[in-house]
């Protein structure tokens, strides 16, 4: 059985018991799945901020609606409608002519 070699060129090529070429496999290996896990978090951050965004436009857009219907500028109606025998209310607002 060989003896282990221990001096410096021993110690710049292994690290932890592992060589330069295991060390790259592992690296390698992971980097995909990391890359895809970072992604996936970038994502969904950026997906929560627009959620967040459209939500806080939606309910400016249905404040200027109130105002416009409390000041009588629009009368709203809501008629009973069916899609593809699914029922829905269909919101029609009309603008007053005063």
């Amino acid at each position: 059985m060989p003896s282990p070699q221990v001096g410096p060129e021993a110690i710049r090529k292994r690290w932890f018991h592992l060589s330069f070429k295991d060390i790259l496999k592992v690296g390698t290996s992971a980097f995909i799945p990391l890359m895809i896990g970072v992604f996936t978090l970038v994502l969904a951050f950026q997906q929560h901020r627009l959620g967040v965004e459209n939500r806080e436009n939606d309910l400016n857009i249905a404040k200027i609606i109130v105002k416009r219907v409390d000041n009588g500028v629009y009368k709203i109606y809501a008629l009973p409608m069916t899609y593809k025998k699914i029922p829905f209310w269909q919101i029609i607002f009309v603008k007053c002519l005063n």
